[in-house]
């Protein structure tokens, strides 16, 4: 890569340049933290957005990775408190993260359920693990990631 340093080279993502809208004087390179940041958000956003298609795709294939598909099911019937749906949401988490955050390397995303505290927290904490893969930036990356059983709402924070 040369003498070339991370922040020369990072920009922000095609949706945040849409939405600055290319203004004059708007800074269109990043550094590290602010990409770490917009992913964090992005990824926020993603686990916020819920898939609740009334009708089953499944003889579509091409409709798995499509935006017909974008975000994650309803956890209302799950919950916070039991291992299994814990599991069963941390691998829906890593296929959603799979198909729709390109910047984390798909093989490299790993969801972990982290054991409540609290017996009967309306809480689900998980941490995902995966590596950031933006040219020149390859970082492994930790996201704790908190979801409100109730009202399915997703909080997620960089643990960098």
């Amino acid at each position: 890569m040369g003498d070339r340093s991370t922040a020369d080279v990072l920009r922000h993502s095609v949706l945040d340049r849409i939405a600055q809208g290319g203004a004059p004087g708007v800074e269109m390179r990043i550094g590290f933290r602010e990409l770490l940041t917009a992913v964090r958000r992005d990824i926020e956003w993603l686990l916020n957005t819920k898939c609740t298609l009334p009708y089953d795709l499944t003889h579509l294939p091409e409709t798995r990775d499509s935006i017909v598909n974008y975000g994650l099911p309803d956890f209302s019937h799950y919950s916070g408190s039991s291992p299994a749906d814990c599991q069963r949401i941390c691998g829906l988490v890593t296929q959603t993260l799979r198909r729709f955050e390109p910047r984390l390397a798909p093989g490299s995303i790993r969801v972990e359920y982290l054991v409540p505290t609290e017996r009967l927290s309306p809480t689900a904490r998980f941490r995902i693990h995966g590596l950031l893969h933006v040219d020149p930036v390859r970082e492994p990356v930790v996201f704790d990631t908190e979801i409100e059983m109730d009202t399915g709402s997703v909080q997620v924070k960089a643990d960098q």
